[in-house]
């Protein structure tokens, strides 16, 4: 303590005696190349979309030798001067940033201290420490610096509470806790701050170490160093002692002994270079008073702070470095596609004429009327989680079409699963969902009753009266019925048919779908040559030619189910011929009407059911083939050119090929750079 503890004015006297060449800032002399490999490599991986690693850097120790003192050695300016010393951890969160010649420096909103929780602040370097010393309160939580220079390579250093020795101490627990926390992760470096002295102690009772080897068993992230180095090293009287101190320290590390000022000259250094300065002076006073103890030179490496933060600096580039391989591979990987690309250009290119394009046209309409196929008879190939609709969803997207309404337009409140409706929570397409809506509308239609006959409607529809002046009522019945059946199912059937064209026509993209998901999975052959589904014309064109069939059919099928609706003369003479039914009054005309009204319902509800299997999805299935691939098979040669845009797909494929050769040659002129890089990286320059 007896150099800490000296006036500061006196210890600025006694260093000006030896003079060093005093740079703008130490770290520059240390970390410009470095910096310079990092910000090209930050580059490159920008450019390809990867995150570099961040090496962590913390500092521990007993309280008051030096852990702060050593980061604002390596910043070059003073961090936290405060007596108390490091109360909570402190986390300088170092960014590379060209912008920044000058230090722009962040201190981050604290939400543990109501005056500092409204937001960040800006401040200039030399108001750092006080800022610090007015959050430098007990606690857990950080106090988070962000720090921009042009100087360093990304990196964070945490500053964390010195470790109580003494056990008795209230806070020795919850201290040793929070180190122990810090200490953890695996890609942590650590670097352990004590005093020169305490080589002396045995290794099975030092309880510093023994606390680092709990998250650090063999040392290999763990830098030793040793403080107050010039103090301890006047207690020698010959090179033997010196010689015996400097390997005393604990074996199979990488040791480094240091003096630093102490916090009053400390405090003295905020001017731009008056820090690193003093650490110079005290690192060449500590060597000459070695050199006169005849000290074995071969302990110089690990001597001094410019040899420490330059193996802090190793640590920086060694994370960095092992970022290498991925990027190269990044970087190979962009390159080959690029390549792919480029040759499938070229092949495309070539192949872009009329016996080609009728191949792959053929291609893509086979394999859409195949799916479609599959579709509609049953497979799960589809993604049903994804490409699936359940009952509502089905509705909401077919719109407005998509929910059932009576003949006056009233929307009609459908009970799916009191009604017995199939899978109607289920997600499905194709041939399955078509089934439901079946189901659905069979549900429907059997709980569409006649409305109330007036008096009105009974006279109206008897007509003049017939044999011995006696009105007809079986023929006001039969009119009736058949007027209210046609008012309440027509529309029904309708809506139906709305219903079926959307549930047939979104097939089309599951089959999109479907033929990609083959493609990556590798289920299909590789398509040589033209893809077909990169053309938006021809696909468009395909797609056009499917949804007419649909509408064609729907259009057949609604004919024939409309022809199920029997003529008013047709249902009196089923009536009069078949059926044992008679009616003498108007008040039997209405009971008479709601009978034939509920067997016209059943004879074309059951119809219509079996019409649509028979009239629209068997011969939707079994046309396609004849109806689209056909059409596909005979286009002429101009009208396949058009689809194709033969003209300008030669055109946008002489452009992209002229854009990836570029890529090409800009991806190998990176890696060409990369490689000089990782090579700096791997043998940087030595240390002075």
């Amino acid at each position: 303590m007896k150099v800490e503890t000296e006036d500061a004015e006196a210890e600025a006297a006694a260093l000006d005696n030896y003079a060093v060449e005093a740079p703008p800032a130490l770290i520059e002399q240390l970390q410009n190349e470095v910096s310079d490999n990092f910000n090209k490599l930050q580059s490159l991986a920008r450019d390809l979309n990867i995150q570099l690693p961040t090496p962590e850097i913390v500092f521990l120790g007993p309280k008051g030798h030096g852990k702060t003192a050593l980061i604002e050695a390596l910043l070059g300016h003073p961090l936290n001067l405060s007596a108390e010393g490091t109360c909570r951890p402190v986390h300088i969160n170092i960014a590379n940033n060209q912008a920044c010649a000058r230090p722009r420096i962040t201190v981050r909103r604290d939400s543990i201290l109501k005056e500092f929780a409204d937001g960040d602040v800006e401040v200039p370097a030399e108001k750092l420490p006080e800022l610090i010393e007015q959050r430098n309160k007990a606690t857990d939580a950080p106090i988070v610096v962000t720090y921009e220079t042009v100087a360093f390579a990304n990196m964070t250093l945490i500053d964390l509470p010195g470790l109580c020795v003494d056990p008795s101490d209230t806070h020795a627990n919850q201290i040793e806790q929070l180190v122990l926390q810090n200490m953890q992760p695996a890609n942590r470096f650590l670097v352990v701050v004590r005093p020169s002295a305490d080589t002396a102690l045995p290794l099975d009772s030092d309880y510093v170490l023994d606390l680092v080897r709990r998250c650090d068993p063999d040392l290999s992230r763990t830098t030793l160093v040793y403080t107050r180095l010039y103090s301890h090293l006047k207690t020698f009287q010959s090179a033997k002692e010196v010689n015996r101190f400097l390997q005393g320290a604990v074996p199979d590390t990488k040791p480094h002994f240091v003096t630093l000022p102490p916090r009053g000259l400390r405090a003295k250094g905020t001017a731009t270079s008056a820090l690193p300065l003093r650490l110079l002076q005290a690192s060449r006073r500590d060597t000459q008073l070695l050199e006169q103890l005849h000290y074995d030179k071969r302990a110089q490496r690990c001597v001094g702070v410019p040899r420490l933060l330059a193996a802090l600096s190793e640590c920086v580039v060694s994370t960095h470095r092992s970022a290498a391989p991925s990027v190269l591979a990044a970087l190979r990987a962009r390159r080959s596609e690029a390549e792919e690309r480029l040759q499938r250009v070229d092949t495309e290119r070539a192949l872009l004429i009329a016996p080609e394009m009728r191949a792959a046209a053929s291609d893509y309409a086979v394999e859409f009327v195949q799916v479609i196929e599959r579709l509609i008879m049953g497979t799960a190939e589809g993604v049903p989680a994804v490409n699936g609709q359940t009952l509502e969803q089905e509705k909401l997207a077919c719109g407005v079409g998509g929910q059932w309404a009576d003949g006056t337009g009233a929307a009609i409140a459908v009970d799916p699963a009191g009604w017995g409706v199939p899978y109607w929570q289920h997600k499905l397409y194709g041939g399955q969902q078509f089934e439901r809506l079946l189901s659905e509308y069979r549900a429907v239609s059997e709980h569409t009753a006649l409305v109330d006959i007036t008096a009105d409607d009974v006279a109206t529809a008897a007509g003049i009266p017939k044999l011995h002046n006696v009105p007809n009522y079986l023929w006001a019945a039969s009119d009736l019925a058949r007027q209210k059946s046609q008012e309440a199912l027509q529309p029904l059937l309708s809506q139906l048919a709305d219903r079926a064209s959307f549930i047939m026509k979104r097939l089309s993209a599951v089959a999109d779908t479907v033929a990609a998901s083959r493609r990556r999975a590798d289920l299909a052959p590789p398509a040589e040559g033209i893809r077909a589904e990169e053309y938006p014309f021809f696909v468009s064109f395909v797609r056009h030619l499917y949804y007419g069939e649909v509408e064609a059919l729907l259009k057949s099928c609604k004919e024939k189910c409309l022809a199920e609706f029997y003529s008013t003369r047709t249902i009196y003479w089923d009536l009069t011929e078949n059926m044992q039914e008679s009616a003498v009054s108007a008040e039997d005309v209405a009971t008479l009407a709601k009978s034939l009204f509920a067997r016209i319902r059943t004879r074309v509800t059951d119809n219509v059911v079996l019409l649509f299997y028979d009239r629209f999805l068997v011969p939707l299935c079994s046309q396609l083939w004849a109806n689209v691939h056909s059409r596909v098979a005979a286009l002429p040669d101009s009208e396949l050119t058009s689809l194709f845009e033969a003209e300008m797909s030669a055109k946008r494929a002489v452009a992209s090929r002229e854009a990836l050769q570029a890529q090409v040659t800009a991806l190998n002129k990176q890696e060409a750079l990369f490689r000089e890089v990782v090579v700096k990286f791997a043998h940087p320059a030595p240390a002075s």
